[in-house]
């Protein structure tokens, strides 16, 4: 299974995990415009980029940019991340199998940006368990 030709969904009791949609936008301008979540946010190689979002167009602008990434780029996969207790995103989560000509070719990148309430060590450890394997061999 390719990845970039169908994205799957991951969930059990408390998340769900899900390729990222337009409709994501309001619950994501509240992760993103969050400046106490600002400071974990990972922009590595992201072209100077913080993902500091002030409207809803910045955020949708943003999904644009994923979605194009993915459908288009196959260059990542940006996925939502759902709480199914909060019934709302609280973040996303980013994947892809680095190539280069360097110590890091063939490795997995994941990024996670969550809002400041769910910046915690049991969350990140829940979504982690949930991801780990299955991306292993999606990526």
């Amino acid at each position: 299974m390719n990845i970039y030709d169908s994205c799957p969904e991951l969930s059990d009791d408390a998340y769900r995990i899900r390729l990222i949609e337009p409709r994501d936008a309001e619950d994501l301008l509240a992760v993103y415009s969050d400046k106490l979540a600002l400071p974990f946010f990972n922009s590595d190689n992201c072209h100077g980029a913080n993902f500091y979002c002030r409207t809803l167009h910045d955020v949708q602008e943003s999904i644009k940019y994923w979605l194009i990434e993915y459908h288009e780029n196959r260059g990542f996969v940006r996925f939502a991340v759902e709480s199914l207790e909060a019934g709302g995103v609280i973040g996303t989560l980013e994947m892809f199998r680095r190539e280069a000509d360097d110590y890091y070719d063939d490795c997995g990148i994941l990024r996670i940006d969550l809002a400041a309430a769910y910046e915690r060590e049991d969350v990140i450890c829940s979504i982690l368990n949930l991801v780990s394997v299955p991306f292993m061999t999606l990526f």
